[in-house]
């Protein structure tokens, strides 16, 4: 897992903030759009179903209340606008072109079947000597909602379009001063002094950021100030004794009443007193901005015979 995150480094969109916000933006539209596509299906449906329900059952009532009314005579079947009504008496043969798939439907109920590869919106009701059917064809119906659903598909996919073009718009504006930062930032090299940033930013959150970093810049111009007082001290205070040290070294030497001992820490006291020296000016050159470096020949034996 991913620290501070809590997701895996896998899971994680390493993109830029301009393509966050793209991606944010598509993403809203997407949801939006999708949940207004579900809403309107759901709408349709419920609605188609309604309609078919009410028709089928209103044609079937009334096929039903002319059969009673003619005491079992033959009624007229509605047989127009896609509708098509069967009559079936018990003791008699089957209509003529009566669909199979009927006989197996329960009385009562009304809900689709497919008869002959269409679909169909269908309704029985049985009486005691007869059963009543109405079917209405559902093939314009269900065309008018492909057409609709292709309708909506690319009304959604011209959103989506529409959406990735203003986003990459809205990024432009939002991210300019972002952008504008980024780029006096990485122009900002010591030489150049403590250049201000916060008074060329006027948005309140770019300012705020910008603000930070000129405070940082005077806390770092505050530390470098203070670290160059203090390498001049050091020069300065571990030189100037060093080297009394250093020019008392070999008037001592010179020194006829000095016994072999007292030479031998004389010499002693030279060592040190020049290791010292040789570490005090690699101190004072490393502490230097370019770290003392230097691009030379080096005799790597002799420095480590020195060593």
């Amino acid at each position: 897992m991913a620290s501070g995150t809590g997701w895996p480094k896998t899971m994680r969109f390493d993109g830029s903030l301009r393509a966050r916000f793209v991606v944010a933006v598509f993403a809203l539209v997407f949801l939006i759009c999708g949940g207004f596509y579900f809403a309107v299906y759901q709408f349709v449906e419920v609605l188609e179903r309604q309609l078919m329900d009410t028709a089928v059952k209103r044609e079937l009532n009334e096929l039903v209340d002319a059969w009673r009314a003619g005491d079992g005579q033959p009624v007229p079947v509605p047989h127009s606008d896609g509708i098509r009504g069967f009559v079936w008496r018990h003791r008699a043969a089957l209509p003529a072109n009566f669909p199979e798939a009927l006989l197996s439907w329960p009385s009562g109920r009304y809900d689709e079947i497919k008869i002959d590869g269409n679909v169909y919106y269908a309704g029985r009701q049985d009486l005691p000597d007869a059963s009543l059917f109405l079917i209405l064809d559902l093939t314009e119906i269900e065309d008018l909602e492909a057409r609709l659903v292709n309708i909506a598909y690319g009304v959604i996919g011209t959103a989506l379009l529409a959406a990735v073009l203003m986003g990459y718009w809205l990024s432009y504006l939002v991210m300019k001063p972002v952008s504008r930062l980024a780029r006096h930032l990485a122009e900002l090299k010591p030489e150049n002094g403590n250049v201000r940033l916060g008074d060329q930013f006027g948005d309140r959150e770019i300012g705020l950021i910008a603000a930070a970093v000129d405070r940082y810049q005077d806390r770092i111009a505050q530390f470098i100030g203070r670290e160059r007082a203090f390498t001049d001290d050091a020069s300065h205070e571990l030189r100037t004794p060093l080297a009394v040290v250093l020019s008392a070294v070999p008037l001592l030497k010179d020194d006829t009443a000095l016994s072999p001992l007292g030479l031998e820490r004389l010499a002693r006291l030279e060592r040190a007193a020049r290791q010292m020296h040789a570490m005090i000016e690699a101190l004072l050159f490393l502490a230097r901005e370019d770290g003392g470096w230097r691009s030379e020949p080096c005799a790597l034996d002799e420095v480590m015979r020195d060593i």
